[in-house]
Parts: structure tokens; C-alpha cells; sequence
């Protein structure tokens, strides 16, 4: 969905070549960028758990890590993606700052207005609450 180079893609998303399947000639390279993307994919998953800590279900923010991985190749299309817009207007983004931000800050917003405020988070005060879970801090 981000470089997909096929009679489908638009300014929107990339089409086609969706496993990696390369010619010998072409192989550091494109495995160098699927690596690369997929690091920023993962930063832009690991932005949400901030927003949402200890408030998902695990189950629930694995199935949500996987959705927004697949829908972080939107954006990074725009930006890297020969057919992008950005990509076409010229926009620079060296290390993944606004695609990653972009999608992680928005996905955030989402997942934190669909979770609500934190309940009885300051029925007591502003004072820190116990630790709730050891093992996982």
C-alpha cells in the first residue's frame, strides 16, 4: 500500500507488489526499505500505548496493532511513495517524523476519545494511584 507500483495506485495509496520478490540486482535495497518502514510502523504503534496505558485489553491492543500497522502504509505512501502527493509537492521528511507522527498522534486521539476519560481517576485527589500491575511496569 505504500510503493506498490500497478495500473491500480493513485495519489492516495500504492498497489500491487505486495510480497517481496525481487530481483537479485534489487534485493539489499528493498529489503533495507521494508525493514526501515516496518521500524516506523512499529514506533508509529508504540505512540498509542501512551494514550491508552493500561486501559486496552491486551488481546485488544494486539488486533489494534496489527490494523494500525497495515494502515500506517497510507501515510508513509504519501511521503516515500513515488505516486504520493506529498512525495509529489516536494515534502521532505528525512527520519519518519511526520508520517509516523502523523499516524501514531491520530490514532491516539482515536483510541483515547473511544476508551473515555479514566473513571474515578481523581475522585481522591491528584495524588498517584498504587501500581496496578508489577509484572507489567
Amino acid at each position: 500500500l505504500s510503493f506498490g507500483q500497478s495500473e491500480w495506485t493513485n495519489w492516495f495509496c500504492g498497489w500491487g507488489d505486495f510480497f517481496l520478490n525481487v530481483e537479485e540486482e534489487e534485493m539489499g535495497v528493498t529489503y533495507t526499505t521494508f525493514f526501515f518502514q516496518s521500524s516506523f510502523a512499529a514506533t508509529a504503534t508504540t505512540i498509542v500505548s501512551g494514550a491508552v496505558a493500561e486501559r486496552f485489553n491486551f488481546m485488544a491492543y494486539v488486533i489494534f496493532s496489527f490494523v494500525n500497522t497495515i494502515t500506517y502504509c497510507i501515510p508513509a505512501g504519501w511521503l516515500w511513495g513515488s505516486h504520493g502527493f506529498l512525495y509529489k509537492l516536494g515534502a521532505v521528511d528525512v527520519a519518519g517524523s511526520a508520517g509516523v507522527h502523523l499516524n501514531g498522534g491520530m490514532a491516539a486521539l482515536v483510541c483515547a476519545y473511544m476508551v473515555g476519560p479514566r473513571i474515578g481517576r481523581y475522585d481522591e485527589g491528584t495524588g498517584s494511584l498504587p501500581l496496578g500491575n508489577p509484572t507489567n511496569a
